[in-house]
């Protein structure tokens, strides 16, 4: 059995963090639930005044989330963190595990929500990460969009993707890849992971096809929406995605625990 906490939180409606409330509840949460994956939606952690933390704060809060992490046996996915790394805006997905941040995921897809945390002296970053990595070819820019965006636990595969990051994946022809350049075999062996994970603000894709999914079969796709605080988990079934949850429109439960047979 997996079990799989999810954080239904409105985000990015303009009001002050209250960053202590939130790890006191992932706290209690990790301590009550015990869960295995604990996720939380797109921009859950900024700066007063509504802006982008300086790289001190960001890793303040990046270290409580390692700390609150350290023997909990949960892999924390807890929504993004948003900062500003010299004059570049960046929004990011922290993923803790045992106490440490193992991977730190980078949104890469600007969008006008993004620009509510921009100010005149953070730029934002490219609409297309083609022209933000410079790649030619589909095997090229496959490569650098899922090598950032994914990390190995004890033996399990995660990629996690933060919002508008998604549905630009899934814009790849995946048919057209082969194995001539050994790194792709084809739909849905270009990564292979055990759980994708959508950290998002609106960008509700519950009905995602199978086959422009990066899942494994039988492996697991999870969404935490924060727009609308909504969620859902699916199983990757042969040529379907098939639902094992999917809260009501706007969530009431502050966490939702979801069970999962392995």
């Amino acid at each position: 059995m997996t079990k799989i906490a999810i954080l239904h939180r409105k985000t990015d409606d303009g009001r002050e963090v209250d960053i202590e409330y939130l790890m006191r509840l992932i706290y209690e949460t990790l301590e009550e639930k015990e869960p295995d994956l604990f996720v939380g939606p797109e921009y859950l952690f900024y700066g007063v005044g509504h802006t982008p933390f300086y790289e001190e704060g960001k890793n303040e809060v990046t270290g409580q989330l390692a700390e609150l992490s350290e023997g909990s046996g949960a892999v924390i996915v807890a929504g993004s963190v948003i900062g500003r790394s010299g004059e570049l805006y960046t929004n990011t997905v922290p993923v803790l595990f045992d106490g440490e941040c193992v991977n730190e995921i980078l949104k890469s897809t600007f969008r006008p929500a993004d620009k509510a945390f921009c100010n005149k002296d953070v730029m934002g970053f490219s609409q297309d990460p083609a022209d933000q990595y410079g790649f030619s070819g589909l095997a090229t820019g496959l490569g650098l969009y899922a090598q950032p965006r994914t990390v190995e636990i004890e033996g399990l595969k995660y990629l996690i993707e933060v919002c508008d990051d998604h549905p630009f994946a899934t814009h790849y022809d995946f048919e057209g890849t082969g194995r001539d350049g050994g790194m792709f075999e084809g739909p849905r062996s270009v990564l292979e992971v055990d759980y994708q994970i959508i950290v998002s603000n609106g960008c509700a894709l519950f009905h995602t096809p199978r086959e422009r999914l990066f899942v494994k079969e039988g492996g697991l796709l999870i969404e935490c929406n924060g727009r609308n605080p909504s969620s859902f988990v699916c199983r990757a079934q042969g040529d379907e995605i098939i639902p094992i949850y999917e809260s009501e429109k706007i969530a009431e439960e502050d966490v939702k625990l979801i069970t999962v047979d392995d």
